[in-house]
């Protein structure tokens, strides 16, 4: 069958990050059913709705691939596949090809079948229309039993805390240790180590009690943060015990390695170098100029139960501008700029960040915001100097601009 144009194709060399754009153009396109492009967000759904999952594995430069994924389009075979949750592998991904090989897959293109119960059908090479549809109008459950196999990394939750004075007070509040991944976006090594190491079940299970907090190299602050721990190089792991001692290892390890490793790091470890909070004292005590909350509708209330002006950084972890303007806030004279507000600093990367920007019309990081009482406010984007901070602080002693409303467009 000739392939029609116009059809969108993965193609080989895309890459982790061409494939998730890829997915949200399969998200988004009109009302047309989602194609999820991971097996743990597939399953996820599939479970959620209790739904059969449908998993079609192919190569992107095969062409019996593309055959079978113009297929599942066509009018008559498009209907059945109603009521199933779609995830669509592609070979060139080896946890994709170990995932498949559980279902006795080893080749693409093919169609497995996973049922509630955890049985499945599969059909593996090409085949035309009257197979397909022969495919799923016989593939009723119970079918055939998988072969598990527990080392296909798996997403785990680990509510990764992106600065490491908020990640460090929490630990103290809910007295954990703190487990801090230093890494560097573009190393190959603190990919795999974030996408697939700490991800394995007998690696996860070791840190769902602790503060997580993933620091990257390009932060210039966060530098500083692990040199405390002796830590210069990429990837890193970092154990900070609830005496305030610490285990470290740089390096690229295994799973084993890493099981080893935080098995073996008991209290008491090594003590840091220069000062740092302590177990014993929070944020606000070791720097009595600032309390810095992490969520906006907490610290905004804070401020209107007081009566005071609500203080907000937002930032940009990768900006260098971002730093300096961090760095600047830490001076004494600026910090008493604020001694009587209530103080938030937010991350430009999270979505509900920056859908607060947009309320207050502020368009990049980073910028500063004073909210007044009133619910008025005065704000300032980009690199700025101390004195038009201060000058900021001055204007905001005056009602400012009234916020969008929520839901209204940009």
């Amino acid at each position: 069958m000739a392939r029609r144009q116009g059809k969108p194709t993965l193609r080989r060399g895309f890459g982790a990050g061409g494939v998730v754009c890829w997915g949200l153009w399969m998200t988004c396109v009109g009302c047309a059913p989602v194609w999820h492009l991971h097996y743990d967000q597939a399953e996820k759904a599939a479970r959620g709705q209790n739904l059969p999952l449908l998993v079609f594995y192919k190569d992107s430069f095969d062409p019996s691939s593309s055959q079978i994924q113009d297929l599942l389009e066509e009018a008559e075979v498009k209907p059945l596949l109603s009521g199933k949750v779609r995830c669509m592998l592609t070979s060139e991904f080896p946890p994709y090809r170990r995932y498949v090989a559980q279902y006795g897959v080893m080749q693409p293109p093919a169609l497995v079948l996973i049922h509630p119960d955890g049985t499945y059908h599969a059909r593996q090479g090409p085949i035309g229309a009257e197979e397909v549809r022969d495919f799923f109008i016989n593939a009723k459950p119970p079918g055939a039993e998988p072969n598990p196999n527990p080392q296909i990394p798996r997403t785990i939750d680990y509510q990764w805390q992106g600065i490491y004075e908020d990640a460090a007070a929490l630990a103290v509040k809910q007295n954990r240790e703190l487990f801090i991944v230093y890494k560097w976006w573009l190393s190959s090594e603190s990919n795999e180590l974030l996408a697939t190491l700490l991800n394995r079940p007998e690696v996860a299970r070791h840190f769902t009690e602790t503060v997580n907090c993933l620091l990257d190299t390009a932060y210039l602050p966060n530098r500083t943060h692990v040199r405390e721990y002796g830590v210069t190089g990429v990837p890193a792991l970092i154990l900070v015990h609830r005496d305030g001692t610490y285990h470290d290892h740089t390096g690229p390890m295994t799973a084993e390695q890493i099981v080893r490793w935080v098995s073996s790091a008991k209290a008491p470890g090594k003590r840091p170098a220069g000062t740092r909070i302590e177990p014993t004292e929070s944020r606000a005590e070791s720097r009595p100029e600032y309390r810095w909350y992490a969520e906006f509708s907490r610290a905004a209330a804070h401020a209107r139960n007081r009566g005071v002006n609500l203080f907000v950084f937002f930032q940009s972890l990768y900006s260098e501008e971002s730093s300096r303007m961090s760095q600047m806030l830490e001076r004494g004279d600026v910090g008493a700029l604020f001694a009587d507000t209530i103080n938030c600093r937010l991350d430009f990367s999270v979505p509900g960040n920056r859908a607060l920007m947009r309320r207050y019309r502020i368009d990049r990081a980073p910028a500063f915001l004073i909210v007044r009482p009133d619910e008025t406010y005065h704000a300032r984007a980009g690199a700025i100097r101390a004195e038009d901070l201060a000058a900021l602080v001055r204007a905001a002693k005056r009602p400012g601009l009234l916020p969008k409303p929520v839901g209204a467009t940009p």
